[in-house]
């Protein structure tokens, strides 16, 4: 968690037993990213991100439905400023294998 406390951008996958407290609900786009099911404003509660003192941290939650995969999956970000279809998108970007690709096409 020392990406969220020097400022970095993360966008993780949650656990299932992820603890937090729901600040907001943000309104949800009526007429596209159907694959967004809910988008919130969380604070982590758990002893651990209190240990580690994320707690006090405002955090994104985006619950996405993978129609790929055809499962439902929550991605916590400390971004708030994008939309949760862009949150949902870079969860699902390869950074690495872009980076793979580039060195190949280098090479």
């Amino acid at each position: 968690m020392i990406r969220i406390i020097s400022h970095n951008i993360l966008v993780t996958r949650s656990k299932l037993n992820t603890l937090y407290y729901n600040l907001e609900e943000k309104e949800l786009p009526k007429d596209r990213d159907h694959d967004i099911l809910r988008d919130e404003i969380i604070m982590l509660s758990s002893t651990k991100a209190m240990a580690k003192n994320i707690n006090k941290r405002n955090l994104r939650l985006a619950h996405v439905y993978k129609e790929d995969e055809n499962q439902f999956i929550e991605i916590i970000t400390n971004q708030l400023e994008w939309s949760a279809i862009t949150i949902a998108d870079l969860y699902g970007f390869n950074l690495l294998s872009i980076a793979y690709t580039d060195q190949k096409v280098i090479l």
